[in-house]
């Protein structure tokens, strides 16, 4: 007669330990980091994470961050970026003592407004501003006339 292999008990036990085996390895990521938009167009935006230690917030321009700079360490769950050019920027987080990769890089790609737009947009206040004021001065001197 044939083993019929490890008794049924076994199996799900054995199952439980490599599921807890994968989950306790070093590529799983301890921490969650997201963005609140991955295009900008205006150079700001806001990072929000989810750790249980404190963080080291890092910045690169290249996904193989060599050139990362810190933005943040501490134990908050969220950091503003402004004034960035027109780029891409990776950030991940890392541990704040020991600098172990916690999370997935998350990129950012910085694209401004073109020049033209923006001045058709200054463009279109100033004429704004200039009709609002000459409603006001029209409004003002025919008012002195009634009385």
């Amino acid at each position: 007669m044939p083993d019929p292999g490890p008794a049924p008990r076994v199996r799900p036990v054995a199952a439980a330990l490599a599921v807890l085996a994968l989950t306790m390895s070093p590529g799983a990521q301890a921490a969650t980091l997201e963005a609140d938009q991955y295009a900008s167009s205006e150079g700001f935006y806001q990072l929000r994470w989810e750790a249980e230690e404190p963080v080291r917030l890092v910045e690169a321009r290249s996904p193989g961050f060599v050139d990362a700079e810190t933005l943040y360490t501490g134990s908050d769950s969220a950091h503003v970026v402004s004034g960035k050019p027109d780029g891409s920027f990776y950030y991940r987080l890392e541990s704040a003592e020991g600098g172990q990769v916690l999370s997935e890089p998350v990129m950012v790609t910085v694209r401004h407004h073109s020049l033209g737009r923006a001045l058709a947009f200054f463009a279109i206040g100033a004429i704004v501003f200039v009709s609002t004021l000459g409603l006001i001065a029209f409004s003002s001197s025919g008012s002195d006339e009634r009385r």
